[in-house]
Formats: C-alpha cells, sequence, structure tokens
C-alpha cells in the first residue's frame, strides 16, 4: 500500500502555517484597530500587508520577552505569544476588518491600472518568482545564521545552553538579532517539527508585503499607473526576485524600514500621533531582525533633522505625544534586543569590527573609494543582479519638478541618500578583504533601500509632469487610429 502519511503532514503543516500567517495579520488588524479613531476624516483603506507587518513585528517582540528575562522561551512562551495575538485578533481585529474599507491599494489595483501587454509580463514575473518557493533552502546565511538560530530556540527553547555558547555550532555569528529566527521557531511550533519546507511561506509573506506596502504609496503619490509599471520594475530585479523566497533577512529588513520611513513621511505630510507610534513599531521591528537597522535608525533620524531645517518647518507640536510613545517603543525595542541576548559570546569578529575605528586603520583605507569605483558601478549595471532598474533613476534626475519637494519628500529622498552611502561606508572601513566583502554583501545590502528609492522616483517622475504630457502626446494618435 502506498504511504499516505507524508501528504497528509505536508497538508496538516501548510494549514498550520496558513494559520500562523493569517493570525499575524490578524494581530495586527487588531492592533490598528485598537489606535484607530472612529469616523475620523481621510481614513486610509485596509491594507493586509501593513496588518502582517505590523503583527509580526509584535509576536516578535513578545517572543523577546522570555528570553530578555531569563534566557529560555520553552513551550509556554510560544504559546503565551500566540494566545496574545488570538486574543487581540477576536476582540478587536475581526471587527476592525469588517468596519474597515478595502481601497485596493497594492498589488491587485496597480496591475489593473497597467495596459495587457505589461498585466501579462506582470503576471508572469510573478510567477516566476513564486516558483522559487518550492525550491530548497541554499544560501549561507538562510541556512547557516537564521534557521540554524531557529532551530536551537525551537529544540532547546533558551540561549544559555551550549549551542549558544560553543561558537563552532553557531558558525562564529551567536549575537545576530532574533526576531526572524523566532518567527521560524513559532513557525516549526505550530506545525510540530522543525521542517523547514513551509518557511518559505513566512518570507512570501514578506515579500508580497514589501511590494504592497511601496506600490500602495506609490499610488497615493503618483497614480495607479506608476504603481503599476513600478511594480513591474521591481518584479524584474533579479536579486529581488532570488532573495524574495528566501530565508535571508534583506527582505523583512527592509519591509520594516520602508514602512517606518513611509510612516515618518506620512507624518511630515499630517502630523499624526498614530503616524509616529507606527513609524516606532516598524523601526524598532527593524533592529530586531539585523544589526543594520541601528543604521537605519541613524540614517532616519538625520533624514528627519535634515528635512525640519531645509524647509524651515516648525516641529508639529500637536503630534508630540505620539512621537514621545514612538519613541518610546523604538527604545523598548532596542532594550528587550540587548537584554534578550547579554548572555551570547560576542563573536571572534568583534575585535576586528571595533579596530576598523582606530585611526592607523582609518588611514590605511583612505584609498577604497577610489579602488571601490569600479566595482559598485559595475554592479550597478550588472544585468544579471539588477536588470535594467538603475537606469530609470538615473534618467530622473535629469527631470525638472514643477513644484518644489515638501518636508516629506526632502526626508525620503535624505533617507535613501544616507542609507546609500552609509552602506559605501561599511565597505571603506570594513576589515574584512574588500572585494570578498563587496561580493558577498554589496547586492543584498543595496537591495534594502532600492523599494525606498523607487518610490522617492515615482514621485519625482509625477511631480516633473512628465507622464502626463506624454499621456496627452498619446492622446491624438490613438485616437486617429481608432478612427482609421
Amino acid at each position: 500500500m502506498p504511504d499516505r502519511s507524508r501528504p497528509v503532514t505536508v497538508l496538516s503543516g501548510a494549514a498550520a502555517v496558513v494559520g500562523l500567517l493569517a493570525l499575524l495579520c490578524g494581530a495586527g488588524a487588531g492592533l490598528l484597530g485598537l489606535a484607530a479613531r472612529p469616523g475620523a476624516p481621510g481614513r486610509e483603506p485596509l491594507s493586509l500587508a501593513w496588518c502582517f507587518l505590523l503583527g509580526s513585528a509584535f509576536v516578535g517582540l513578545l517572543l523577546h520577552l522570555p528570553l530578555a528575562l531569563d534566557g529560555r522561551i520553552g513551550r509556554w512562551g510560544f504559546a503565551t505569544a500566540l494566545a496574545v495575538a488570538l486574543a487581540l485578533t477576536l476582540t478587536r481585529g475581526i471587527s476592525f476588518v469588517r468596519s474597515a474599507e478595502f481601497g485596493g491599494a497594492g498589488i491587485f489595483s496597480s496591475l489593473r491600472a497597467l495596459p495587457f501587454w505589461a498585466r501579462v509580463a506582470a503576471i508572469l514575473l510573478l510567477a516566476l518568482t513564486i516558483s522559487t518557493a518550492v525550491t530548497r533552502f541554499s544560501g549561507w546565511d538562510e541556512r547557516a545564521i537564521w534557521g540554524l538560530h531557529a532551530r536551537i530556540l525551537y529544540g532547546s527553547g533558551g540561549l544559555r545552553g551550549e549551542e549558544f555558547t560553543d561558537l563552532d555550532r553557531l558558525l562564529l555569528h551567536p549575537r545576530y538579532p532574533l526576531l526572524i529566527p523566532l518567527l521560524e521557531a513559532v513557525l516549526f511550533w505550530v506545525q510540530g517539527s522543525a521542517e523547514d519546507t513551509l518557511v518559505k511561506f513566512l518570507f512570501a509573506a514578506f515579500f508580497f508585503s514589501l511590494l504592497s506596502v511601496v506600490l500602495s504609496e506609490i499610488q497615493r503619490r503618483a497614480g495607479a499607473k506608476a504603481a503599476g509599471f513600478s511594480g513591474l520594475l521591481l518584479l524584474t530585479v533579479p536579486v529581488l526576485a532570488r532573495a524574495g523566497m528566501t530565508g535571508d533577512a534583506d527582505v523583512p529588513l527592509a519591509c520594516y524600514a520602508t514602512a517606518g520611513a513611509i510612516q515618518i513621511a506620512r507624518w511630515l505630510e499630517r502630523p499624526d500621533g498614530r503616524r509616529a507610534v507606527l513609524a516606532g513599531a516598524f523601526l524598532g521591528a527593524a533592529v530586531l531582525v539585523k544589526m543594520e537597522g541601528i543604521l537605519w535608525l541613524l540614517a532616519i533620524g538625520a533624514a528627519i533633522v535634515w528635512a525640519l531645517m531645509v524647509r524651515r518647518r516648525p516641529w508639529p507640536f500637536p503630534s508630540w505625544r505620539g512621537l514621545l510613545l514612538g519613541a518610546a517603543l523604538l527604545a523598548a525595542c532596542l532594550i528587550i534586543a540587548v537584554a534578550a541576548r547579554r548572555s551570547i559570546p560576542y563573536s571572534p569578529y568583534w575585535d576586528l569590527y571595533a579596530g576598523a575605528f582606530r585611526a592607523s586603520w582609518l588611514v590605511s583605507v583612505l584609498d577604497r573609494p577610489v579602488r571601490m569605483a569600479p566595482y559598485v558601478l559595475g554592479q550597478v549595471s550588472d544585468r544579471g543582479a539588477w536588470g535594467w532598474c538603475w537606469l530609470p533613476v538615473a534618467a530622473g534626475l535629469f527631470l525638472r519638478r514643477r513644484f518644489p519637494p515638501g518636508a516629506d519628500v526632502l526626508f525620503l529622498r535624505a533617507a535613501a541618500a544616507s542609507m546609500l552611502g552609509g552602506y559605501l561606508v561599511v565597505f571603506i572601513l570594513t576589515p574584512f578583504h574588500l572585494y570578498w566583502h563587496l561580493t558577498t554583501a554589496f547586492s543584498r545590502l543595496i537591495l534594502q533601500v532600492y523599494p525606498l528609492v523607487l518610490l522617492v522616483l515615482a514621485e519625482h517622475v509625477e511631480a516633473s509632469g512628465w507622464l502626463r504630457q506624454l499621456a496627452h502626446a498619446v492622446e491624438p494618435l490613438e485616437s486617429s487610429d481608432i478612427a482609421s
């Protein structure tokens, strides 16, 4: 008789994982419902992407708490976090979803705005990207860092055993942030095993959330057609297609950092304390995902100050309460992240990192910008990694705006430029071999910033009026074709 146990296991595991993703969305909707004001003017349509990102950040923070208290999580820790998420879903999330309006902003409305040929191309690219979800994990980080940490947390439930103190077991990366491993571990817990075949569902949710968040903001600022073509451009980026369905953490980090930057831009556009709170939650989650989250905080903080100074805009005093609460959430994430990993030994590479700021080392790397330039320019024009995605960015720099940018647009520009410059500084100061570090990390680090760069480009093209002029020029040609 054929063995039917494996298909049943896969189906039950898939159902459990889908249920977990739905629970994360429900928890996020519950949090949005708690912060919502009934009948408030200008209420935005509900997006499942925002719900998932907020819910996953919230559950991830809950999973950090027992680790911060005594270094262990155990089965009760996973159960408690999911119970809180379920309570949020039942008490506030379901009613909020029922009362909310689904405005269609995001992937589907952007697809509908495209012409037929572009819509077909976008669907084919989406299908090609999704097909990579059926492959096994093969990258170094996704198996040797995030996946291994997740298995240890699921198996032993703690950070103080020999698994986290024996550096040979953790491949010299013991103090990596734990949000992604904890989400993977809770996924293992709901499916009842450490089999990672279905973990790609989690990263697929991050991938589609990134697309939806970016496209909905572009649609709000530049229209549905601009969002559709921006989404088509994103889907043609090979490095994003490869990273989107893997277990690497760069796409989740891009999700939280981009979501936080968008909320801050909206806060600068129209001061609202709730936006500041959401920004604090998303940026706090970014810190819990990767070390680079700290660099995002520095870049975004500098961008806020610069944007307000350049526009000579007074500080939005009516939203100070929400701003302080958002800052408190961010500080709580930082404190919990440090407390959760306090018992883990530092990597042997720590002394190398610290040595990168010595005066003798800084003098020795003065020639690195010149040495890096050919590689960086070559990578940006590398079709195998980036496709054609940087050509529109370069062309957009020559378009002239019809009106000056506001503080929100200046902030988005400064945040993207600061992050790109910050990563270049990282490579200049790196204590590792320069070209080895560039080869292994450049494309995935720059990938974190590209969704924000694309948002800035779409807004700038819309402000130039170039697309509207082109549409008006094409309309008579289309009319004459129809008449003939």
